[in-house]
């Protein structure tokens, strides 16, 4: 399970384990898209950060960041 909310994204695995990540100090999730195993958030100041779900159910970040005007 995945719940995102404008200070991060909080990963709920199947052991009931959480895993959170923040957004960096001073920003706050504005938008955000979904899949089964992909997340898309907009930050606001512009960044889209892009997380993905590896095989051993491990939400990473991609290290590449995209600035939008």
């Amino acid at each position: 399970i995945i719940q995102i909310y404008p200070e991060g994204i909080r990963q709920i695995r199947y052991d009931r384990r959480t895993v959170e990540w923040r957004v960096p100090s001073g920003k706050h999730i504005i938008k955000a898209s979904t899949n089964n195993r992909q997340v898309a958030i907009a930050l606001s100041g512009g960044e889209i950060i892009y997380f993905e779900l590896d095989t051993s159910g491990h939400l990473n970040e991609f290290p590449e960041r995209k600035q939008m005007n």
